[in-house]
């Protein structure tokens, strides 16, 4: 009979846990877990209590047993706590700035773009930073995009957090200091930024938010920003067969996921035993994936030239380390040195900050380790004012900005 009882509440706790899953909040995360630790005690109880129903014991065998399983849930919970504590399982984001990203609702989406919720504010609430800041209406971190003047120059930069500028406060993205820097060295011209960064994209979704809604706002020149991440998103996510004919992205979400937001012994049993990564994927399936990489960056530049050439703009692509970089002697996703290789081959204009670093003799970690905010490991304002002088620099060497009576990108 109690066996039944200790089931029955077993099943009842797990199925409010997996109900207010659906919420994918933070809160509800902490709820769950919670409520997961309870449904596992009330299990191994019941097991307990259905081994006792099984066989004719003693009453000493029977509170033995009854011990065990109690000794079984304080040990289930202690090595969650313990796990919890050292920061053992837990996921970038929950390193950074104490929260759970949920994984799939990255990559199963009920639209084509990848933004931020528009006209809301957004908060970078870090372990070493906070700041604040406005989405316009196309749930961009900027101000709204105002009619191009006569004779500007409109430059749109696409990329992940670290084109967005997540580390610092929005006047101090490396965008709005390129911004600056341009119309200090070309008082006579009228710069005008985009920053259409958005934290967690990747080149895909970029190219796809570019060509459906900020194209119209007719650049002279598009940088899109790239890095090692983009690599496992890339492999995650797909390439341009993720969107979907109605509109969304995706082909459904992992059910299972709000377990292993909930509950840090599962993610370690999914990482070492099972041999899955945080994106809950086995490993050996992502580095399949992983090897469509370049082919996919390489269709975007090829959709990107035709659009180009239509529309009359200019493109650089910009690679640029991750902190974790400067441990190894190169890029340490070989898919990225693989992309430099195929920019190069193709002769599309690119600027590789890992190698503006080396000639800065910044080859390694402890030298490149000031330039990025030791937690969140984004830049902080020293690497994004670095970030801006070497993309300013390369615009500035290729001489793409002719004379103010022309007022326009030399083509």
């Amino acid at each position: 009979m109690k066996g039944a009882y200790f089931f029955l509440m077993a099943i009842l706790f797990y199925g409010l846990a997996s109900y207010l899953a659906t919420l994918s909040s933070q809160m509800v995360v902490k709820i769950t877990s919670v409520l997961l630790l309870i449904a596992i005690s009330f299990f191994f109880m019941a097991v307990a209590h259905f081994l006792l129903s099984l066989f004719r014991v003693t009453d000493e065998r029977k509170k033995n047993l009854l011990l065990t399983a109690k000794t079984l849930v304080f040990l289930f919970i202690f090595v969650e706590m313990v796990l919890r504590w050292t920061g053992l399982c837990q996921t970038y984001s929950e390193k950074s700035w104490g929260g759970y990203a949920w994984t799939t609702a990255q990559s199963c989406m009920d639209s084509w773009f990848f933004t931020r919720d528009p006209n809301s504010t957004i908060t970078a609430d870090a372990k070493e930073f906070k700041f604040h800041r406005r989405t316009n209406t196309l749930g961009l971190s900027d101000m709204e995009i105002p009619p191009k003047k006569a004779g500007a120059i409109r430059i749109i930069a696409l990329g992940d957090s670290f084109t967005e500028g997540v580390g610092v406060s929005y006047d101090s993205t490396w965008v709005n200091k390129l911004g600056t820097s341009l119309n200090q060295q070309y008082p006579e011209l009228h710069f005008s930024m985009v920053n259409a960064g958005v934290g967690g994209s990747d080149p895909v979704y970029e190219y796809m938010l570019f060509q459906e809604k900020l194209i119209q706002h007719s650049p002279d020149l598009v940088l899109m920003v790239m890095n090692g991440s983009d690599v496992a998103e890339i492999a995650h996510r797909g390439g341009f067969e993720r969107f979907n004919p109605d509109g969304t992205t995706g082909s459904g979400r992992v059910s299972w996921e709000w377990i292993y937001a909930s509950n840090h012994i599962v993610r370690g049993v999914m990482h070492v035993l099972l041999g899955y990564n945080h994106y809950l994927v086995p490993v050996k399936e992502m580095e399949a994936r992983k090897s469509l990489f370049v082919e996919n960056v390489l269709d975007i530049t090829e959709r990107m030239s035709r659009l180009s050439v239509n529309k009359d703009f200019r493109v650089l692509y910009v690679i640029h380390p991750l902190l974790a970089d400067f441990m190894v002697q190169d890029y340490g996703e070989p898919k990225m040195l693989a992309l430099r290789d195929s920019l190069t081959q193709r002769g599309l204009s690119f600027l590789d900050l890992r190698a503006v670093f080396e000639n800065k003799n910044i080859s390694n970690f402890d030298e490149a380790q000031p330039f990025y905010w030791p937690i969140d490991q984004h830049f902080n304002q020293r690497g994004y004012d670095f970030f801006c002088m070497a993309v300013r620099d390369e615009i500035l060497r290729k001489n793409w900005f002719v004379g103010a009576e022309k007022r326009t990108v030399q083509r």
